[in-house]
């Protein structure tokens, strides 16, 4: 048996595959700690019917559902490499002007990161990175076209240089990452 040489650096791992009708999500990383369990906001519930690995996906209303992990030291990048990647299928797109969150770590509205798909209000669907550290903020777009179907997507930050995937193919970006993020605790 081949060992994952990966396994060991990542940080949190979610198959969300709870068993239906169960809201129960788990980490299954090397980090994992049982007192500190994946907490369900909103509209979220666990899907046998919709799925693209394992035995089911989380599903989420596209309005208020949400998932809260505990916070930690491990989801401070600062100026190290990073990969945030999942597989996403969507009912609904984001309308004109509007986005669905994928990723957020807030401490306040001027100190932030995130990752979302936006639709730009042209009819454009850009997935996003935003980090705000109170003085400046920084934006990377990629262009993209999403129809009905699963797609993995990866946010890959090597140096100063934030990349996003979709399908295993590199997409357009603008913007660059210098420096650290912010540590939001």
């Amino acid at each position: 048996i081949e060992q994952d040489v990966f396994l060991g650096a990542t940080k949190l791992l979610l198959h969300l595959d709870g068993k239906n009708p169960s809201d129960e999500f788990e980490d299954s990383s090397f980090y994992y700690n049982k007192n500190q369990p994946i907490d369900t906001d909103g509209d979220v519930s666990a899907s046998t019917t919709e799925k693209q690995l394992g035995v089911g996906s989380a599903e989420f209303d596209g309005d208020s559902g949400f998932l809260t992990v505990p916070d930690s030291d491990n989801w401070d990048f600062d100026s190290g490499d990073f990969t945030i990647d999942f597989w996403v299928k969507f009912k609904v797109l984001p309308v004109s002007g509007s986005m669905a969150g994928i990723y957020s770590q807030r401490q306040n509205a001027n100190h932030m990161v995130s990752a979302a798909l936006l639709n730009d209000g042209s009819g454009t669907l850009k997935w996003s990175f935003n980090i705000e550290d109170g003085s400046t903020s920084t934006t990377i777009l990629a262009p993209t076209t999403l129809g009905s179907n699963w797609y993995h997507i990866a946010y890959v930050r090597k140096g100063n240089n934030l990349k996003i995937f979709q399908g295993g193919s590199s997409l357009p970006t603008t913007g660059s990452l210098s420096g650290s993020m912010p540590s939001l605790n």
